[in-house]
């Protein structure tokens, strides 16, 4: 396999991979190696962060080859899902990165790699990434929409898992796994988590302006999150601009059609705010065509 088929394979095992991990007692630790590897993804790919690159990943892959091997550390669950088959499939992917990573080192052409060392402006963009991604941490991903439109919400966050965003970061009252515990109210949790970073997406339809409480929401979120981080879809055929009219958020903000093209426009949104890392256009079309929208 060479060595960018690897790359694409490790990125598109990284929402498994980080789910996979959450059982072991180290999970933390294991999560901060993953969360390296993948900020080092997004570098230029010369030999210092080639080789940067491979000792990551085999630290990683030791780490958790090492939980594996102890059983006691393991929390298994009781549907009889076989996560040892899972955890070696991950295994196997990193071992595949890291022998296309010696296979790669081992052309002594550094005109295949760029510069042999990174830039300052490099270091500079990758610090700036990792300081962003740690606040991003307390931020969220809120997915505001009418219950009538329940469906489309659960397309919207399938594909976020697809790119690989943090699931931690998911808030959707349609999608049990990312909603409010039973009993908990709604109102204040939402309170709770609208902060002025986080990201507020809207599926936007005429039944999304007959509700109260969609309205209140979006009332809400206009008055604590940034401007620029308001992301609307058109989600059906109706006069969208009429209705913002109406609203708080009126005519200021752009909207993207419910469509691939829109889901698009998502990506490079959310990867701008260091929400997702960077995904070639193969990758991404390949995302894209599973997107049922």
């Amino acid at each position: 396999m060479n060595f960018d088929d690897s790359i694409i394979i490790f990125k598109s095992s990284l929402p498994i991979m980080k789910e996979n991990i959450k059982k072991f007692s180290n999970s933390k630790t294991l999560s901060q190696e993953l969360d390296r590897i993948t900020n080092i993804l997004n570098l230029e790919f010369n030999r210092d962060n080639l080789n940067y690159l491979k000792k990551s990943l085999v630290d990683f892959k030791d780490n958790y080859e090492y939980v594996l091997r102890d059983r006691s550390m393991f929390t298994l669950s009781v549907r009889g899902i076989d996560y040892m088959h899972s955890d070696r499939k991950d295994i196997e992917v990193i071992k595949n990165l890291i022998e296309s990573i010696n296979l790669k080192l081992e052309n002594k052409d550094d005109e295949i790699f760029g510069k042999s060392e990174p830039s300052l402006g490099e270091i500079n963009d990758t610090v700036k990434k990792l300081k962003q991604d740690e606040e991003n941490k307390e931020n969220y991903i809120f997915i505001s929409h009418s219950m009538k439109d329940e469906n489309k919400a659960k397309v919207l966050v399938d594909y976020l898992e697809k790119l690989g965003v943090d699931k931690r970061t998911i808030i959707c009252t349609s999608v049990e796994s990312y909603s409010p515990r039973v009993g908990e109210d709604i109102v204040d949790y939402l309170k709770e988590k609208i902060k002025e970073e986080s990201i507020f997406i809207y599926i936007a339809t005429e039944e999304y302006f007959s509700s109260s409480f969609c309205l209140n929401e979006m009332g809400a979120a206009w008055v604590t999150i940034d401007s620029k981080n308001h992301f609307i879809f058109k989600a059906q055929e109706f006069d969208l601009s009429l209705c913002l009219l109406k609203t708080v958020i009126k005519t200021t903000l752009k909207y993207t059609e419910f469509n691939k093209d829109g889901f698009s426009s998502l990506f490079e949104f959310l990867k701008e705010r260091n929400y997702v890392s960077n995904l070639d256009f193969t990758r991404l079309n390949s995302i894209l065509s599973l997107v049922n929208c």
